[in-house]
């Protein structure tokens, strides 16, 4: 595109990216002052050595960034309250659900990454995005590029997909998930979810 003679070389999806940032908040009417954080390896532990207030003095921004990249507000308050939430084994996960996270978002997203097979979504290649003035949490997908691998990845060479890392158990090296994947009540929600984006 960058002349008459410069012929176009179509790179697929890639070419097609929205970034999250300012503007995309901006494009849907929402908030684009609140809380945003990308998982780069972050399974929800509380890990309190790394994930601490800006304004701490034990506060290291590398190291929380290898966890979780800040890309919006720099008061992670709400989150460390709900980290605390999430590893108290004490508070009923069904509760830590319905006080800190969107449960429409939460399981719509869950359920579209079981369906199409995204491993790669356990940990990483999310955003966390806060509201200013909310307390709850919502994901936003990001990359996805293990979407349908599995079934690519078969194609291509038949048994080369092991069964063991296939399927909801992905999902289990993460606190919240694995929490809620112990919960009647919030697998009950994630089937739902999950019998309703299949039908429609």
């Amino acid at each position: 595109t960058a002349g008459a003679d410069t012929p176009y070389i179509d790179y697929g999806l890639y070419t097609m990216i929205e970034p999250i940032n300012k503007t995309y908040f901006k494009n849907r009417g929402l908030d684009d002052n609140g809380a945003l954080y990308k998982a780069n390896h972050f399974d929800f532990a509380r890990h309190e050595d790394v994930i601490t207030l800006a304004t701490s003095p034990d506060f290291q921004k590398d190291a929380f960034e290898e966890l979780l990249e800040v890309k919006g507000d720099q008061d992670h308050s709400l989150l460390l309250e709900m980290l605390d939430a999430v590893n108290n084994p004490d508070m009923p996960i069904k509760q830590v659900v319905n006080t800190y996270f969107d449960q429409d978002n939460l399981y719509s997203w869950l359920a579209f990454n079981i369906l199409t097979g995204n491993k790669d979504a356990s940990t990483e290649n999310y955003y966390l995005y806060s509201p200013t003035g909310s307390d709850r949490f919502y994901f936003i997908s990001w990359d996805n590029d293990g979407a349908f691998r599995d079934a690519y990845e078969e194609m291509r060479a038949p048994g080369q997909s092991p069964g063991w890392d296939t399927g909801i158990f992905s999902f289990c090296d993460n606190v919240l998930f694995s929490r809620m994947l112990q919960d009647e009540s919030c697998i009950s929600s994630l089937s739902t979810a999950i019998d309703t984006l299949y039908e429609t």
